[in-house]
């Protein structure tokens, strides 16, 4: 059966390096500003992608266009989302190259826009109680082969670019954090808010400051990248498989009528904007 066109996958780092077949680029125009889409072929199947720092990685993680990137795959038809980021582990049972599923955030970005609702007349409030999709959380386990009983993953979310500090770890691991990154926020707010079903894996590179004795260091954590690359494909698709037959979701409120315009990439040429 071929992949309903209702799915869309956000790659972050190292996952946006997956060699898709039949890969054609998009640019669409949206309100928050220009938006790369990729539809792709995964195991015979299509498949929209969205590279989230951008066109070869162009893009530092305070400036991810998350709204643009929400607002198009919203405009697209898209209705569920997983997404990659990859993460620095808090908990020390945790190791480089797992992958593991978020279930809850903690917010501490400090100058990213936030909201689709800020223009005046436009209060609304979302519902944060299943920050994640529970439907789309739960399949992602099972594909990922998470260990059951292992407690809640919570993620928190940090401004960057710069890596945090090891009193600041401490603080974070006070609080519940067992994984720290810097892209989750507002990414996972924003689906909400524009009704997506929307879950992510967490790809563990290193542990976090002040954990592993050593200094946290790039060239390592995409080194470790590279080697998750193909336990995420392995394991994205077999999310596919199990997607396939699971029922509905009930627990993802839907998005306010007319936020979100239509958009569609048939007639578009490879490149093309469309507003």
């Amino acid at each position: 059966m071929d992949l309903p066109p209702d799915i869309a996958l956000i790659a972050g780092t190292g996952i946006e390096a997956w060699p898709l077949d039949q890969a054609r680029d998009f640019r669409l125009a949206t309100p928050y500003g220009e938006v790369l889409v990729r539809l792709a072929r995964f195991a015979g199947q299509d498949l929209l992608v969205v590279p989230r720092h951008g066109p070869g990685h162009s893009l530092p993680p305070h400036r991810v266009n998350s709204r643009g990137m929400i607002w198009a795959l919203k405009g697209l038809g898209v209705t569920k989302v997983v997404a990659s980021s990859a993460v620095g582990a808090i908990d020390p049972g945790l190791r480089p190259g797992d992958l593991r599923v978020v279930d809850d955030l903690l917010d501490f970005t400090r100058q990213r826009p936030l909201t689709f609702f800020d223009a005046p007349g436009q209060v609304r409030h979302v519902d944060m109680t299943d920050a994640y999709c529970p439907r789309l959380s739960a399949l992602l386990k099972q594909a990922v082969g998470q260990p059951v009983g292992e407690g809640l993953l919570i993620y928190a979310a940090t401004e960057g670019p710069r890596f945090e500090t090891p009193a600041e770890i401490r603080a974070l691991a006070q609080l519940g954090a067992r994984v720290v990154g810097m892209t989750q926020a507002p990414e996972v707010t924003l689906a909400r808010e524009a009704g997506l079903c929307y879950a992510a894996v967490a790809v563990v590179t290193n542990p976090a400051a002040g954990l592993g004795g050593e200094r946290v260091e790039e060239a390592a954590i995409y080194a470790h990248l590279a080697e998750a690359l193909g336990r995420f494909q392995d394991a994205f698709a077999r999310f596919l498989g199990l997607l396939d037959a699971s029922p509905g979701c009930e627990r993802c409120p839907p998005a306010p009528e007319g936020l979100f315009p239509h958009l569609s990439l048939d007639g578009m040429d490879e490149g093309d904007g469309q507003r």
